[in-house]
């Protein structure tokens, strides 16, 4: 879920043999989540952030995991510590936007994309979802502006051209 920046922010100094450990069960983990086995992924992702509490992709993806499972509140809250510890981490603003708006909050849903901007204003993902939550919102006009700003800077796929095509319907 969470691919590299090109950029250390890790510390390299050897693993305990509990930390490996805990290393292991994030692997495991994700492996569990990509084959949809979510309570077993929460497991293993649990058993890895008790041991490395200061993971934060293990954090994010536990967020993530608890989404696919409805549990929302606790979604939240690993967020909230993966934000805590690394808040410019690679897909985490997008993650937790796309995590709000599917709860309908979308004021917190722009608030975590535009948090995204700030660390990575080309990505694509997170303009795009600040031009989809200003149209559900009925803000045409202001996915508009995020939409030709993904023109501009020529991040236009077949997603933004599907919402052009809703926006130019309603305006």
């Amino acid at each position: 879920r969470y691919f590299s920046q090109n950029r250390s922010w890790f510390g390299l100094r050897n693993l305990s043999s509990k930390e490996t450990a805990a290393v292991l069960f994030y692997n495991i983990a994700n492996i569990l989540h990509q084959k949809g086995k979510f309570h077993d992924a929460k497991r293993y992702y649990l058993e890895c952030v008790k041991i490395l509490k200061d993971f934060p992709e293990a954090w994010g993806n536990l967020a993530i995991t608890y989404s696919a499972l409805k549990q929302n509140d606790s979604a939240g809250i690993a967020f909230q510590h993966a934000s805590v510890l690394k808040p410019d981490l690679e897909n985490l603003a997008y993650n937790m936007g796309t995590f709000d708006l599917g709860l309908s909050n979308f004021t917190s849903a722009i608030n975590s994309f535009k948090r995204g901007l700030f660390y990575s204003p080309q990505n694509p993902d997170v303009l795009y979802g600040i031009a989809n939550t200003y149209y559900l919102m009925g803000k045409v006009d202001s996915a508009r502006v995020y939409i030709d700003i993904m023109s501009i800077k020529g991040l236009f796929t077949g997603r933004e051209k599907k919402l052009l095509e809703l926006i130019k319907k309603d305006e």
